[in-house]
């Protein structure tokens, strides 16, 4: 908020300022909404959305959206004793389909 400047090659420049605020609201134990807006320096500000239910205890499915650009992503979760997998599949307008996956230890 302070604009500074960065000493670069090219001469001085603006550093990046982000701003971001969030909620999320768990209606009942198995289900979570999330929302988020953020706004960086020289781009429009962009909307967050998520929702993640739990059917059983060991397994989790989540989706969100998002704008600017747009954005969709689907993914799940299992726990397996301290570890947590996760596999997600994200669209995007210029990189396509990507999936990722996670692997966590939760001590």
């Amino acid at each position: 908020p302070v604009g500074a400047r960065m000493n670069t090659p090219w001469g001085k420049e603006k550093t990046v300022q982000n701003v971001r605020c969030g909620t999320a609201w768990h209606p009942s134990p198995q289900l979570l909404f999330c929302a988020e807006v953020a706004k960086a320096t020289r781009t429009p500000a962009r909307v967050k959305s998520g929702i993640e239910f739990l059917p059983f205890p060991s397994c989790a499915i989540r989706c969100g959206a998002a704008t600017s650009p747009l954005t969709f992503s689907l993914g799940t979760g299992f726990p397996v004793g301290k570890l947590l997998f996760d596999i997600a599949f994200t669209t995007q307008e210029v990189l396509g389909f990507s999936p990722s996956a996670t692997l966590s230890w939760q001590p």
